[in-house]
């Protein structure tokens, strides 16, 4: 199944196909879903009952990756950008809760309460 846009271009044999956005399913539930649009490009994963799992995201900044947790909230990301690396964890409820990453090329660690208060850092 397509959904998204239906405009396909052959190319030689028919290798080239164009659509915004390709959703496989199973059952009716989405399995994986490929989207592409001027701004990113995703593959997100999801469970035999319509959960996400995880998602591949590429943009001019960057790219980046999300995993779930089996509620649906957002559990990690990792992110690669023009201006460094990170990784965020979250917690069951989807705030975040801890941060690595780079700022002005130096390193940076944080903890953070559920209600976004910042408990920890360094530097």
């Amino acid at each position: 199944m397509v959904k998204g846009s239906d405009a396909f271009s052959g190319q030689g044999n028919g290798k080239t196909i164009e659509v915004e956005q390709i959703v496989f399913t199973r059952n009716g539930q989405p399995i994986f879903i490929l989207a592409v649009d001027e701004d990113e490009d995703a593959l997100t994963l999801y469970d035999a009952n319509g959960s996400p799992i995880a998602e591949f995201t590429a943009t001019e900044d960057g790219n980046g990756l999300a995993i779930y947790h089996a509620n649906g909230n957002i559990s990690v990301t990792i992110s690669a950008l023009e201006v460094g690396g990170g990784i965020m964890v979250f917690n069951r409820d989807g705030k975040p809760i801890a941060s690595l990453g780079t700022v002005n090329d130096d390193g940076l660690i944080a903890i953070l309460s559920p209600t976004g208060q910042l408990r920890w850092s360094a530097p």
